[in-house]
């Protein structure tokens, strides 16, 4: 069966609220599952296999954000571009009060000159699109990005961007002693090894949290599909 803009399902890894360190805040973070660009030194290792994760329906999503209170949507991954029917699809349900923010760890001119027509059309729709894949040789402390070849660009306009091009950290979610999730981009690389290593110095051992991700609106599990 072909997937059409009403029939598209959105594989998601996780979501998050109230985010203030990854586009403009307050957002609401989608992290999509599946990636074939596999950046050495990826913070998001969970979200790389296309087997993982959840599916959803874009009415069930924009259902529940329009239930929200932001109005900021950030789409990261994972490469939300690998899905650009189903992304593109769901953007279509939401008013054109939010601003949609967009990660990929493609360049813009390969974003835009992608044969599939609903990539460029996706980059042409969001607010602001960063751009560019993670390089850990060029990791430095910028706004929303990780590395300096990475380009933060105002697609529509909208945005207002701080004045001072710098990072905003990480905010860190432990459950029950585990790693939860670290939300944003660390102005060092390797972080979460660092963090770790400064847990283990006083006699905390932090592990990936084993239970997965709980979900707002119906999902489907892969072994359910």
């Amino acid at each position: 069966m072909i997937a059409t803009p009403q029939t598209a399902m959105l594989r998601l890894n996780s979501i998050a609220t109230d985010v203030t360190t990854l586009g403009p805040p307050p957002a609401t973070v989608l992290w999509t599952q599946g990636c074939r660009i596999l950046c050495p030194g990826c913070m998001s290792l969970d979200t790389l296999s296309h087997r993982g994760g959840v599916l959803a329906s874009g009415d069930d999503i924009a259902t529940w954000l329009s239930s929200t209170s932001s109005r900021n949507l950030v789409l990261s991954g994972g490469e939300p571009s690998e899905q650009s029917l189903a992304v593109h699809a769901l953007l279509d349900r939401l008013d054109h009060d939010w601003t949609v923010t967009l990660f990929s760890g493609r360049d813009l001119d390969d974003l835009l000159h992608d044969v599939d027509p609903y990539v460029p059309r996706l980059v042409r729709r969001v607010d602001l699109a960063i751009t560019g894949p993670y390089r850990r040789d060029r990791h430095a402390s910028l706004l929303w990005r990780g590395s300096s070849n990475q380009a933060l660009i105002n697609v529509s306009g909208r945005v207002q961007l701080p004045e001072v091009d710098e990072s905003v950290g990480v905010v860190v979610q432990l459950r029950g002693g585990a790693l939860d999730a670290a939300i944003g981009v660390p102005p060092a690389p390797d972080f979460a090894q660092h963090l770790r290593t400064a847990a283990a110095r006083h006699g905390v051992a932090l592990v990936s949290a084993s239970e997965p991700p709980t979900f707002p609106f119906p999902v489907i599990h892969p072994k359910e599909v």
